[in-house]
């Protein structure tokens, strides 16, 4: 049997997931595939004499029975410290391919998939730091995928608009379990967090997110109590979005209400001087302010600074002592998004410090 793994570069924590897998070519005698059952945790030990990938990377493997259109989370949590940067896969069944996962992240590696067939599916769990070993845990949770019927039309729902309706035996239905839906759409912009909010007084709601150009769920449901959920999302870019309402129990329907939510974040714009002075002269031993002009997202900060040493206290005006030698100085500006450098400002001094007046010696 042939299995393969997924080789990371480790740069950043899961930002590669289209890196090249690598072959196991030593099965030791403990490479044998661990049966784990939907919505099941077990644990497992990273050691040498587990499956050890080409490059030495120690993994286990699972085995689960998965359906078409089922969605998949999976969660390896450390339970040791030597059990460092986890990771998870997903492995077809023969003939299909590695999938990629849709969220994949975290110290606690969490991974997110839509099954594209039927069959025994593989998970490796492994750690991304070369021989890395220790103790961990692996969650797997299953849930319906939605269904491909066409004659499931998605209803339109708009931000800030409460939705009541039904689920019925003549709604949606899961391809794979049987249990009704509502799929409800809308239109969304990057830049807005968006809440969807289910309650129901007939059965246990459930309600997440669903992206029509991914064709994946998004996000998952956050129970609230018996009777309400919520799911929560960031939408990255403009595009269709649903949100997918159903009961968690099977064969319950019912009446429900659908609200969503959605706030606006204004982009945030990085501070630009537009004004400054460049070049100041004063009379030796006094004073001046210095100030500049700047655009930006606020709340702005400014931090100014002598010939390149901080200078504390200071706002977008700056006052400085009185000067007996030139000097320069120059201010940054930031806010949440970024900083912005101004150009040095050189202060020179006319005159002189007083000249002392000499006593002539007396005439005797």
């Amino acid at each position: 049997m042939r299995i393969v793994v997924l080789l990371i570069v480790m740069c950043v924590t899961w930002p590669l997931f289209a890196k090249p897998l690598k072959r196991v070519t030593r099965q030791a005698d403990g490479c044998v595939a661990t049966p784990i059952a939907c919505n099941t945790t077990s644990r497992g030990r990273l050691s040498a004499g587990d499956c050890t990938s080409e490059d030495g990377t120690y993994f286990d493997l699972y085995q689960f029975n998965g359906s078409v259109d089922t969605f998949v989370e999976v969660l390896v949590r450390p339970l040791s410290p030597t059990m460092t940067n986890p990771g998870n896969h997903l492995i077809g069944p023969p003939g299909s391919d590695v999938l990629t996962p849709i969220v994949a992240g975290g110290r606690e590696a969490e991974s997110r998939y839509i099954l594209p067939g039927s069959g025994t599916w593989g998970i490796a769990a492994f750690t991304l730091d070369l021989f890395g070993s220790g103790e961990y845990a692996i969650d797997l949770r299953c849930r319906a995928g939605r269904s491909t019927s066409r004659d499931c039309v998605s209803q339109p729902i708009q931000c800030g608009q409460l939705y009541v309706w039904s689920l019925t035996a003549e709604s949606c239905r899961f391809s794979n379990a049987d249990k009704a839906f509502a799929s409800l759409e809308f239109t969304g912009a990057p830049g807005y967090p968006a809440t969807g909010y289910m309650e129901s007084a007939q059965f246990s709601p459930n309600v997440v997110f669903w992206s029509e150009s991914l064709g994946n769920y998004v996000s998952g449901g956050i129970r609230i109590s018996n009777s309400a959920t919520e799911t929560r999302y960031f939408i990255p870019d403009s595009g269709r979005y649903s949100l997918v309402a159903s009961s968690v129990e099977a064969q319950r329907g019912g009446e429900f209400g659908l609200a969503l939510q959605c706030s606006f974040l204004p982009p945030c714009l990085r501070p630009l001087i537009v004004d400054q002075p460049t070049r100041i002269t004063i009379p030796y031993g006094t004073s001046t302010s210095l100030s500049v002009e700047s655009n930006g997202t606020g709340p702005l900060s400014y931090t100014w600074y002598e010939s390149g040493f901080f200078l504390a206290g200071t706002d977008q005006t700056f006052t400085t002592p009185p000067l007996t030698n030139p000097t320069s100085y120059l201010v940054e500006v930031r806010n949440a998004c970024g900083m912005a450098q101004s150009k040095v400002i050189d202060v020179s001094l006319t005159g002189g410090p007083p000249v002392p007046l000499r006593r002539r010696p007396a005439k005797r």
